[in-house]
């Protein structure tokens, strides 16, 4: 009989520290539940921050693609522009000196006058092509220019693209570390 009053009283003790253990456990588990959903809740934060953050980028950079692709189109049409003019002035130059040529072969008692016209109209000529082809080498630079900054907008976006993409694999992944510390330390507790 008192063996089986000593037995109680052992199974008594042991359930009662079981009891005790057990409630212990259930608020460290509760504990860390609720750490678990702070972390959870900070890191949807962080993300919904980063996608937002990801998007404004992403925006900002087709805008600026936009911009640099409508001023080098406008470049474009400004040299178009300048050269068709070019061409134009040196037509008429060209038609101007034939003319003069004519008026030359025709009227020989006026040759020193349409020799001096045929020089004027050649020195404008060789004029008019100096200051355009200054203009032209001018603009044909703003054009490489223009051309290297969309090389360089272009580089920047890709650049701008691959840290989006890293940022939103980066949002994706939730802070497991923590997690993975709490699970240990409680397995090593219980052990």
């Amino acid at each position: 009989m008192a063996d089986v009053l000593a037995r109680a009283r052992t199974a008594e003790a042991s359930a009662t520290q079981n009891a005790s253990e057990r409630k212990e456990l259930e608020a460290r588990v509760k504990k860390a539940e609720a750490d678990s959903r702070g972390e959870v809740e900070v890191a949807a934060a962080a993300r919904a921050k980063a996608e937002s953050e990801c998007n404004a980028l992403r925006d900002l950079v087709h805008s600026m693609r936009e911009a640099w692709t409508r001023e080098a189109a406008a470049l474009r049409e400004e040299v178009n522009c300048s050269q068709a003019q070019m061409r134009e002035e040196r037509a008429a130059a060209s038609k101007k000196y034939e003319e003069a040529l004519v008026l030359v072969r025709d009227r020989s008692a006026e040759s020193r006058d349409v020799a001096a016209l045929i020089e004027e109209v050649q020195t404008k000529n060789r004029e008019a092509l100096e200051a355009y082809s200054a203009e032209v080498q001018t603009l044909r630079a703003d054009a490489e220019r223009s051309s290297r900054e969309t090389t360089e907008a272009r580089d920047m976006a890709i650049t701008l693209s691959q840290e989006l993409a890293r940022l939103r694999r980066f949002a994706r992944q939730p802070p497991r570390e923590d997690l993975d510390a709490i699970i240990a330390s409680d397995q090593e507790e219980l052990s």
